[in-house]
Order: structure tokens, then C-alpha cells, then sequence
């Protein structure tokens, strides 16, 4: 990096209405309309999806039966979505984008279940 510019390899979410769309039930879940915690995530995106659905579960913040439905594979998108932050660490773009190409497989996979229950 020089000392004015700075080289950044980063994952952001270009539109965030195109979540509520694609993933209605998941977007419901993981960011619900009155929100218990006031330090939840004002930005809405990919990442920021996922570590609320792990939130919900983990708090118990969600129905049992969903909760049991959904978490191995919002575990899978947990883990994804660490290894997608880690592949950006490193600075290695193409693994963070098959990261991210799975990472939103998981995500189609979960809302179709989610939608199910």
C-alpha cells in the first residue's frame, strides 16, 4: 500500500433490497421488525444476514422447531461466510468468490427449506 492510497479486498452487498427478494423468509428471520437487540446490524447485507440468522438461533430468538430445521445449515453458512472474511484477509479474491458463490447456494438451499416450515 502506498501512504495515501489504500488496497483493500473486501466482499460488500450491492444492493440490500434484492435480499428481502430473493431470500423473503431468511430476510424475515434474520431481521425481524421489532428487533429486541439495538445492537443489531444497521446495514443489511450478505454477511450481515447470516450472522443475524446464527444470532436468532443461538439466542433462541426464533421458534424451536425452526431453529432445529435451520441450524445445520446456517451452521454451513456460518462457517462459509468465516472462511469467505479469511480468503479476503489473505487477499486471495478468487477463493472469497467460490466462497461466495456457495455461501449464496447455502442461502437459496435454507430459504427454500425455511419457506417449507
Amino acid at each position: 500500500m502506498g501512504r495515501f492510497l489504500q488496497i483493500r479486498v473486501m466482499a460488500h452487498t450491492y444492493d440490500e433490497s434484492d435480499l428481502a427478494k430473493a431470500w423473503p423468509t431468511l430476510w424475515t428471520l434474520g431481521f425481524p421488525e421489532t428487533s429486541p437487540s439495538p445492537m443489531m446490524s444497521r446495514t443489511k447485507g450478505v454477511l450481515e444476514l447470516v450472522d443475524s440468522l446464527a444470532d436468532q438461533i443461538r439466542f433462541e430468538m426464533i421458534d424451536p422447531s425452526v431453529q432445529k430445521a435451520l441450524r445445520p445449515g446456517v451452521d454451513q453458512a456460518k462457517k462459509l461466510k468465516n472462511e469467505l472474511e479469511q480468503a479476503l484477509a489473505d487477499w486471495n479474491p478468487q477463493k472469497a468468490n467460490t466462497l461466495s458463490d456457495r455461501l449464496e447456494e447455502t442461502l437459496n438451499d435454507l430459504e427454500k427449506m425455511a419457506s417449507g416450515i
